[in-house]
């Protein structure tokens, strides 16, 4: 049996194959508009030799779907989340603890901004950036998302009182997902 010959790359394509697969937020935002508007529960992207692999997955509620984005690096170290397990919109630890306000039709949530994990403080040992009942103006920190090993502080964007924490520290967040309700101003 005779053997293929090896195509020969030249250097721009063999330098390019090396390089890491670079995504930025707006792309993500961009793919899952994408996989929304035509119906995809699950899609592969392979770019030089890394794969992107992002797969829609329905809540058992009727809200809107779950997108967990996974990225497997072919030779370079490239920082990539964890892909989060599956799990249903209610977890088994229950929601952060908080004090239930009664639902008042002037209530308006914050939602996550990004796909990422929630922190409610700047540092483990630290205060959370907000309590129930804490007042809030449009440019204060209510919490941060890691997402690919950055760290984003969110800003509330709103004048309020915070009436309850949808979230708890350490929790992986999906976009658009509640993390408060404010009361506003």
């Amino acid at each position: 049996m005779a053997e293929k010959p090896e195509k020969k790359k030249s250097a721009a394509t063999a330098a390019s194959d090396d390089a890491p697969l670079s995504v930025s937020l707006g792309d993500i935002k961009s793919v899952f508009e994408l996989m929304k508007a035509n119906d995809i529960a699950e899609l592969d992207i392979e770019q030089h030799g890394a794969k992107l692999r992002v797969v829609s997955i329905h809540a058992h509620s009727a809200s809107a779907p779950q997108h967990y984005v996974t990225m497997a690096p072919h030779a370079a170290p490239v920082a990539a989340p964890a892909a989060a397990p599956a799990q249903p919109a209610a977890s088994a630890t229950g929601p952060a603890p908080v004090a239930e306000a009664p639902k008042a039709t002037n209530i308006k949530t914050i939602l996550s901004p990004m796909v990422g994990t929630f922190y409610r403080s700047p540092a483990p040992d630290a205060d959370s950036f907000v309590k129930v009942g804490d007042h809030i103006s449009e440019e204060s920190v209510i919490c941060i998302i890691e997402a690919m090993k950055l760290f984003n502080e969110i800003k509330a964007e709103m004048r309020g009182k915070i009436v309850r924490v949808h979230v708890e520290n350490g929790v992986p967040v999906e976009y658009n997902q509640p993390l408060f309700d404010v009361e506003p101003d």
